[in-house]
């Protein structure tokens, strides 16, 4: 039985593309809160997931279709990047180059990788495809230069950069602990 976070989310339909969008006409900050609510269900879902022993992932739907939070700086009311799905900054990424995305944006999707990992050594299947290889691997090389700085010469630290790193050195341990018993 998912924790009582995830069944009212889903139960609101935070989780759907539509909720988003019918909020954003009313308020778009409102729905930019709603959209970090729903995504930070989901990165901490996968945390817990993959830091208990044995843990399984409660959120059991399929990544959905969200656009992801926008930067943390809003102008006069309005949101700084145009947010955009994991889907779309993935396409982005590839046929574009780096695309401008937000710190909390790379987290997400290094939760949406650890939890590919955290899914495959559910399942007990660990393929030698080189997909989720290349993708762990290629993650750091696709960060655009302003967000592979963790922490800038002033003394400030990126804590949404920082926590990716993280989530995406859990996943690489996910990934080839299996391999290491071989």
């Amino acid at each position: 039985m998912p924790c009582p976070a995830i069944s009212c989310s889903l139960e609101l339909g935070l989780h759907c593309q539509g909720f988003s969008n019918a909020m954003k006409i009313q308020n778009p900050i409102r729905a930019e809160s709603a959209r970090r609510t729903w995504w930070e269900i989901f990165v901490v879902d996968t945390l817990l997931a993959a830091l208990q022993v044995n843990g399984t992932l409660q959120l059991t739907i399929e990544t959905p279709d969200l656009p992801l939070p926008c930067e943390d700086e809003y102008h006069d009311g309005r949101l700084g990047i145009v947010p955009t799905s994991l889907g779309e900054m993935d396409r982005q990424a590839f046929f574009h180059g780096q695309g401008d995305f937000s710190s909390s944006a790379y987290r997400v999707e290094a939760a949406a990788i650890l939890r590919r990992c955290l899914l495959a050594s559910q399942n007990h299947m660990f393929p030698d495809s080189i997909d989720i290889h290349v993708t762990v691997s290629a993650w750091f090389h696709r960060l655009p230069g302003s967000k592979q700085a963790i922490l800038y010469h002033s003394g400030d630290m990126d804590e949404m950069v920082f926590q990716a790193f993280m989530l995406m050195h859990c996943a690489s341990i996910y990934l080839h602990f299996p391999k290491s018993f071989a």
